[in-house]
């Protein structure tokens, strides 16, 4: 989504970039994620996943975004407030920060069968 990427250009360092996305109704042009948890929880049950990735590695790997290395770091630090802001009003048990690093690192040590079943144990899915 370019589209009203400059909303959110100067990332963390803008004042009230945060508070602009949280009322913009789709911050960084994705889904309001506590819009999704209030209209799809009257007929589900909500389970969030938040697949993290730690912010050197994210913004190296896409370094070429918002204008270079800094800029995409400080666009990603906006949107883990953001992140962090919703989850931290949603009851504990609803959603689950998951690492990236914690998951290839299990895969490497063939514990990957344990993050499989930690997983399908918080959205209840048979295993």
């Amino acid at each position: 989504g370019e589209e009203h990427r400059d909303r959110w250009a100067a990332g963390c360092l803008d004042p009230s970039a945060l508070s602009r996305e949280q009322g913009s109704g789709n911050p960084g042009n994705s889904v309001d994620l506590r819009e999704f948890v209030e209209l799809f929880g009257e007929v589900a049950d909500v389970k969030i996943l938040v697949l993290h990735r730690g912010l050197v590695s994210a913004a190296w790997s896409h370094k070429e975004w918002d204008e270079g290395l800094l800029q995409h770091a400080q666009v990603l630090a906006l949107f883990n407030q953001y992140l962090t802001s919703v989850l931290g009003d949603l009851p504990r048990d609803m959603w689950r920060w998951v690492a990236y690093e914690d998951i290839s690192a299990a895969h490497r040590r063939g514990a990957y069968g344990d993050v499989a079943a930690a997983l399908s144990e918080f959205l209840d899915l048979p295993r």
